[in-house]
């Protein structure tokens, strides 16, 4: 036991050395301009063509997942490096902030377009001035704080509303759907259900019939699972298979 885990300690050294050496082989830029410039090299033909043809910066959003995730992991922006420095130096002090700078200024370089160098910092500088001034209100503010909550609720409330309105278009009468009704009558939760593995719900196929208010009435046409017929009948109130679906989220059309 002991020898095994000495031999996966020593594993783990190795692995932590090979990637400190990685890491210390990629030149890390000193400025903005050594970032074009690197990125010139590292990027091939094929993807400097196509941020070329880009008709605005939005579209290099494509590129900060993984671009945006190497720059940071291998340029220093999280651990410290001399071009993490250069950002700090100018105001800039969250690493997202940085490569988001970079590759902006990377899109215009293509473009001949200028940098904007100011008006990007003075964008990240009044963003997070703007979190820190909500953040303090949110807390020492009750009257804000509940103003928001209410513009949160209304917001969250007017996309549901287009939601349903969209799902009952889709979902005419005689519409074929699928999906999970509960067999175990809420005897077990969701969330113990998940850690041990217990099913609560089985599938069924239907028809909608209609809506009522914001559920669905169904016809079910089959019960995948006939063994859990009877505990479904039960547990959801059906009556000649007919029956309301409150959590129609847990469905979707049958054809899509």
């Amino acid at each position: 036991m002991k020898h095994n885990i000495f031999i996966i300690l020593v594993l783990l050294f190795l692995i932590s050395c090979s990637s400190s050496k990685q890491q210390e082989q990629v030149y890390i830029p000193k400025d903005l301009q050594e970032c074009c410039e690197q990125l010139d090299t590292l990027l091939s033909q094929d993807t400097k063509d196509s941020i070329k043809k880009m008709e605005t910066k939005k579209e290099m959003i494509k590129y900060h997942f993984y671009l945006s995730f190497w720059m940071r992991n291998n340029w220093g922006l999280w651990r410290g490096s001399r071009l993490k420095e250069y950002f700090i130096s100018m105001g800039i002090t969250h690493p997202d902030d940085m490569s988001g700078i970079i590759l902006e200024c990377y899109y215009r370089q293509l473009h001949n377009q200028d940098w904007e160098l100011d008006k990007q910092i003075k964008h990240y500088q009044d963003y997070w001035k703007a979190a820190k001034e909500h953040s303090l209100k949110m807390e020492t503010d009750t009257a804000y704080r509940k103003e928001f909550q209410l513009k949160q609720k209304m917001q969250l409330d007017s996309i549901e509303t287009e939601y349903l309105t969209k799902k009952k278009l889709a979902w005419k009468p005689g519409t074929a759907i699928i999906g999970y009704l509960d067999y175990r009558c809420g005897f077990i939760s969701p969330f113990f259900a998940d850690i041990f593995n217990l099913g609560i719900n089985t599938e069924v196929k239907g028809t909608v019939i209609e809506w009522q208010d914001d559920n669905v009435v169904m016809k079910i046409t089959q019960y995948i699972d006939e063994k859990k017929k009877k505990k479904v009948i039960k547990c959801n109130d059906i009556e000649d298979d007919i029956v309301i679906i409150h959590d129609h989220r847990m469905f979707r059309l049958e054809k899509q």
